[in-house]
């Protein structure tokens, strides 16, 4: 990956071995010296992990190490900077949450196919895009974990959170079609 770093010049910052993935697949490290991105297990056929590639060109650093037969993806940082949230797919996908001191914990238990994540504003609580046999529809789940509850249903088209804001005291998912 070559970037312009602030105030300077390109420069390769690191190399992504998968970049097919249509899921969104990076993020800023919350102090913005490196990019965290989804990218393959070295020797690993399809398993991926989430990788922090710093912008200083030191060597890229593991994050997450998944079971075999399964891949992390769609990183996000917490508002706060101290939780990165991701989703870990395997024949299910499910939410796990991580601290720098603390190995990554499984906060859904859903079984289902989860598409996008993101952080609601007051960082205690993440929305996910999910597809069920209803169809497709956004959710939310308190850091603490405890059952998803519906907040929107989306239809059939295929979208990715792109964040949520307060606006008069109310959450608003915003979000965009996604290219399949």
């Amino acid at each position: 990956m070559t970037m312009a770093v602030p105030g300077g010049d390109e420069q390769v910052v690191g190399e992504i071995l998968n970049i097919t993935m249509r899921e969104r697949f990076l993020t800023w490290r919350p102090d913005q010296q490196a990019l965290v991105v989804t990218d393959l297990i070295p020797g690993a056929t399809k398993e991926m992990a989430l990788w922090a590639l710093p912008l200083d060109g030191s060597p890229r650093q593991q994050l997450t190490a998944p079971p075999a037969g399964h891949s992390d993806l769609a990183p996000t940082y917490s508002p706060n900077g101290k939780t990165l949230a991701f989703l870990r797919r395997g024949p299910k996908t499910e939410i796990y949450l991580k601290t720098q001191a603390e190995e990554a914990r499984r906060l859904t238990f859903e079984n289902g196919h989860m598409e996008s994540l993101t952080w609601a504003p007051d960082g205690q609580t993440l929305l996910f895009n999910s597809r069920r046999a209803t169809g497709r529809s956004v959710f939310r789940v308190g850091v603490a974990g405890g059952t998803p509850v519906r907040v929107a249903e989306i239809g059939g088209d295929p979208v990715q959170i792109a964040g949520v804001e307060q606006v008069a005291e109310r959450p608003v998912i915003r979000a965009r079609a996604r290219q399949t």
